[in-house]
């Protein structure tokens, strides 16, 4: 090629001091440019006098196959080798340059303009230098693009004008082009990589078609993903952790055969072009339609994580993130729960639409939503060897921390937050642990279920859970839904073995008395639900993640010392006061409020057994506790009076000398206790349409189909006023016949009548009455 450079200036030379005649340098002169590249059409190389020095062939066959001579690489380099630009980087990478001598693939298509090609091919089809350059019909005026190229090259639009199937962005597999940069990282312009007329991306921003860096065409090398790393700097973060293949996995191919070593950590999972769906995953996806097939292209028992899979009982995906009330906006994420600390505002993580793209509005929960694939500790940089390496809930390529007090858990499940002031938070616990041992102990054993596991860690895992409801724990006894899971601390040798619930306790995995209505949640063996089958369990009174119902900020819950009672003990509504959780469900008995049975009307400094006074234990509290009742029937919280059957019994705890209602004690209080009475129900069959409404009770207590009569068959305890189904006055009053509890106020159809007769209303009215058994013949 030197040599016939050399000879083509020769012969210049030659020609320009020869004496030649007036016409034939007026052709020199008007040929002298195209005589640049096109030398045979010079007027003196047409003479037939003379043989030229090198056989003129217009068409030679050349590398890239047969074409023009004045088409030819060496042509070009003629002047491009310094003489008239340095252009020596191009064919020193001449590697890493755009290919020439190939037939286009079958993805390019070559555009035509009026019936022609845009970009030619030479005699065999193949690219050449004039296919994207030609020194025709050049605008030295423009300046938005490089001179002698077929059309414009703006915004890499003469690339895309083969190659659209590059620029078709992350939803058919390719790297996104046009998007802006904030800042363009100066390694890459440093380069030679050239932003857009926008500061956005385009083709040109990672490639050069002359004189790149790797194969290609990139402008830095990508060994071990530098090119990646120059914009993504935030994703670079992945070497040298668990997700770097080329450590973890160096033999691990991509969809295009390269191993992890060759294509660097970011090329085993991504490709920027012809990438598998969104993300330009370079790997086989297990589940298209899931925002966490690609994750489960290695996190599943055949792939490369095999080890690390998410098992049965993990975090939903692909599930609206409203469903844990959250509303995703473009200005940030809100929630329908307050939050503990309005300071400290919820962190937007990221969403997914039904493609498995990021989106800021609503969107879905996905893999990616937790997890940062690219960054395996949010709060400190990855150091040591990854392989061996086990990671936690500081880490584990989690978007935020979920030890200590759960943060990442509490930023979508903000309403479970408190759990971290309460008695449930285990380094609560732990503390004082540590202070019954002395501080003995460096360390809490079984640190997984402490401390060290986080607040919501120490029962909860987000994969390989052992139960439904994400449960890390064993199941204790029970056969309740929440029972079984509450049951594995609350039992013997449990960590909560001091707080069981005991034998005389609110029944569980019962349903609802016919004509019960709760809004409180419900369980089937399932887990919580409101249909017909659903059943009273522990959740349905208690929630386990904050201590006090009416303050989820408070911090009352905080000591391990501190003992609860209805106003907190992680209730869903207080039980104190006027006992909002009580008569959730027992709505017939919220009418003892403001009655001379609410004791905060009539001995508000009285205490039940567990020595709570009625602010403690609320209205209901002072007769009945749902735990560890010191009596069963009715889980009676004072110690029963002395009486021959068990209702008295309960009745005379206060209606008895020296207790609290010593000044109601009746001096005739029993029916004789040898007479057996139909009930209701018995009579309604003899007696059609019959109702007296008045219970009768075998010996323990309890309402049966015959038995005797006794103190709660003519009063109910719950209700003042036998004529107005209301709450009670608030103030002590004297009772009468219209009051005073009684179920009935006339005695038309009452079940006196059938033994008694006409006298029932007597005998009904004056039954306490000591004098009238006394002086009267009917009670004789």
């Amino acid at each position: 090629m030197n040599g016939m450079r050399r000879g083509a200036r020769f012969i210049a030379l030659l020609i320009a001091s020869a004496p030649l005649a007036t016409h034939a340098a007026s052709d020199i002169a008007e040929n002298r440019e195209c005589a640049t590249c096109h030398i045979m059409s010079l007027a003196d190389f047409k003479r037939d006098d003379v043989t030229p020095l090198v056989a003129y062939d217009p068409r030679p066959m050349v590398e890239t196959g047969r074409q023009d001579v004045s088409s030819t690489e060496r042509m070009c380099f003629s002047c491009h080798d310094g003489f008239v630009l340095d252009s020596r980087s191009v064919w020193r990478n001449k590697h890493h340059e755009h290919p020439v001598g190939v037939r286009p693939s079958s993805k390019v298509r070559i555009p035509t303009a009026r019936g022609k090609v845009v970009f030619p091919l030479n005699d065999d089809g193949k690219l050449y230098c004039g296919t994207c350059h030609t020194a025709h019909g050049v605008d030295w005026a423009q300046t938005e693009s490089p001179v002698f190229m077929r059309v414009k090259n703006v915004d890499s639009s003469l690339c895309l004008a083969c190659h659209l199937d590059r620029g078709t962005g992350p939803a058919a597999g390719n790297h996104p082009v046009f998007g802006k940069l904030d800042a363009w990282p100066a390694a890459l312009l440093a380069a030679g990589g050239k932003p857009g007329r926008h500061d956005d991306v385009t083709c040109e921003s990672c490639h050069r078609t002359h004189g790149g860096a790797q194969d290609k065409m990139l402008v830095l090398a990508n060994t071990d993903s530098q090119l990646c790393g120059a914009c993504h700097a935030d994703k670079y973060r992945i070497r040298k952790t668990k997700h770097d293949l080329s450590v973890m996995a160096p033999e691990a191919r991509n969809r295009k055969g390269h191993t992890a070593v060759e294509s660097g950590p970011c090329g085993v999972c991504h490709v920027a072009h012809g990438g598998n769906g969104p993300d330009w995953w370079a790997r086989d996806i297990t589940n298209p339609e899931s925002t966490g097939g690609r994750c489960l292209s290695c996190h599943q028992p055949e792939g490369l994580a095999k080890k690390k899979t998410i098992g049965e009982h993990t975090h939903p995906i692909n599930v609206p993130v409203a469903n844990a009330g959250i509303t995703a906006t473009i200005k940030g994420w809100v929630s329908r729960f307050s939050l503990l600390n309005k300071d400290d505002p919820l962190l937007p993580l990221p969403l997914y639409d039904k493609r498995g793209l990021h989106t800021r509005t609503g969107g879905n929960v996905g893999c990616g939503t937790c997890h940062d694939p690219h960054v395996w500790s949010p709060a400190e940089a990855a150091s040591g060897d990854p392989r061996k390496i086990e990671g936690g809930a500081r880490d584990s390529f989690l978007r935020m921390t979920a030890d200590g007090d759960g943060k990442l858990c509490a930023n979508c499940h903000v309403d479970k937050g408190a759990v971290a002031l309460s008695k449930h938070n285990p380094t609560v616990m732990a503390a004082a642990k540590i202070r019954s041992q002395e501080k003995k102990a460096p360390k809490i054993p079984d640190a997984g279920r402490t401390a060290d596991a986080g607040v919501c860690g120490a029962c909860h895992a987000p994969h390989n859970a052992k139960a439904s409801n994400l449960w890390a724990r064993d199941r204790g006894p029970g056969a309740g839904f929440t029972e079984a899971l509450c049951n594995d601390c609350h039992r013997d040798g449990g960590e909560a073995g001091n707080k069981r619930v005991g034998a005389h306790s609110h029944p569980l995995n019962v349903k609802l008395a016919p004509g019960m209505t709760s809004r409180l949640p419900l369980y089937t063996a399932a887990g919580r639900s409101q249909t017909a089958e659903a059943k009273v369990d522990c959740a349905t009174c208690h929630d386990p993640h904050q201590w006090t119902p009416a303050d989820a900020a408070s911090r009352a819950g905080t000591r391990a010392d501190v003992d609860g009672d209805a106003r907190d003990s992680f209730l869903r509504l207080t039980a104190s006061g006027r006992a909002d959780l009580c008569v959730e469900c027992h709505q017939a008995q919220r009418f003892v409020r403001g009655s001379d049975h609410d004791l905060s009307v009539t001995a508000p400094q009285d205490t039940n057994a567990k020595a709570q006074t009625v602010v403690q234990s609320g209205v209901c509290g002072q007769c009945h506790v749902p735990h560890n009742a010191p009596h069963a029937q009715g889980l009676w919280a004072r110690a029963p009076g002395a009486a021959p059957e068990e209702n008295e019994r309960l009745c005379r705890s206060c209606h008895a000398q020296g207790k609290t209602a010593a000044s109601k004690v009746p001096s005739e209080s029993r029916h004789p206790l040898n007479i057996t009475v139909w009930s209701d129900r018995v009579r309604a069959g003899y007696r059609p349409g019959a109702s007296t409404g008045l219970p009768v009770f075998n010996r323990d207590g309890r309402r049966d189909i015959t038995g005797i009569i006794t103190c709660v068959s003519c009063h109910d305890p719950h209700q003042w006023s036998a004529r107005h189904a209301t709450e009670g006055p608030g103030r002590n009053v004297e009772g009468d016949v219209g009051n005073s509890f009684l179920r009935l106020e006339q005695s038309a159809e009452f079940v006196c009548a059938d033994c008694h007769g006409l006298d029932a209303l007597f005998r009904y009215k004056y039954f306490h009455g000591k004098s009238s058994r006394k002086e009267y013949p009917l009670y004789r």
